[in-house]
């Protein structure tokens, strides 16, 4: 539908824009799957001078949108639709890019964004949380932990952010920095940060030659937020606890790559399967192949 309604606007023609707009109003789908079609028909009704049909339109393509749906917005914007809204602030811009990104696995780009982001707007924390996330997925420790460590200023007690940033120092190879956000963050009454730190313990733990503290603290993570219903984090803990007894060597490893296997069936999000791909390719290297069977 919306390639049918771009070539209409290219041919001159509207008979497709009844039939799409009335798809809009009654149709009962998710925003992701209609954010294209909306977009294309907001530039029809802004060509067609119809300005308050397209701001409502663009606005709805922006609810989830694609990298495309973004640009679309911005060049409407960019010639006068004005679409200076909370729809389309700079914050609202940015994670729409930030998003689109991330549909698209594309995560040094995503961090490259939400960085963006946080240059313009330091003291956002959803801005800071997003560029040490991304970049971690990344695996740009460097860009990772500098993101936490900027969103610490304005938010020097946030349990999630002195997470993030002691996850990159341990990626990074500074435990002692690591530590010290662990420590900072223990004042949390959180708990589901306590289950993140409690993960992020087991990393450290791992990586200082401690594997049994390591794989309890990995463990007891993982249950802890199966239980609370918080599965991506759980499939994303279970996959890192994994990698850990693989680098490790440990005789764990088997029974932990299982349990990564078992979460990820059911909860494959684009980071779980970047995570993931990760994970098969270092048992590839280690001749492990026989435990995905």
């Amino acid at each position: 539908m919306a390639s049918a309604l771009a070539i209409a606007e290219i041919a001159g023609e509207r008979k497709e824009v009844r039939p799409a707009r009335e798809l809009l109003a009654v149709g009962d789908f998710a925003e992701s799957h209609v954010t294209e079609l909306a977009s294309e028909l907001a530039t029809l009704e802004f060509a067609a001078g119809r300005d308050r049909n397209a701001r409502d339109l663009f606005r709805r393509s922006l609810i989830d949108p694609t990298e495309n749906t973004v640009a679309q917005a911005e060049w409407a914007d960019s010639r006068g639709l004005r679409l200076d809204t909370p729809s389309f602030d700079v914050e609202a811009a940015n994670e729409a890019r930030f998003r689109a990104h991330v549909r698209a696995s594309k995560w040094q780009e995503a961090s490259m964004e939400a960085a963006t982001w946080q240059a313009d707007q330091p003291f956002s924390l959803q801005a800071a949380l997003f560029t040490s996330f991304a970049a971690s997925i990344a695996e740009d420790w460097r860009t990772a932990l500098h993101g936490a460590q900027v969103g610490l200023v304005a938010h020097p007690h946030d349990p999630l952010l002195l997470n993030n940033a002691a996850f990159a120092a341990t990626h990074s190879g500074d435990i002692a920095l690591a530590l010290h956000y662990v420590s900072a963050a223990r004042a949390s009454t959180n708990a589901h940060a306590k289950l993140v730190l409690a993960a992020t313990g087991g990393l450290i733990a791992f990586r200082t030659g401690d594997a049994v503290l390591g794989r309890h603290l990995y463990e007891s993570a993982v249950n802890g937020l199966v239980k609370e219903g918080v599965d991506v984090a759980a499939t994303a803990a279970a996959i890192h606890w994994a990698t850990e007894e693989l680098l490790a060597g440990s005789a764990g490893a088997a029974r932990a790559v299982e349990r990564a296997q078992e979460l990820f069936s059911v909860n494959p999000t684009r980071e779980n399967q970047t995570l993931m791909s990760r994970l098969v390719v270092r048992m590839s290297e280690l001749n492990g192949t026989s435990w995905l069977n």
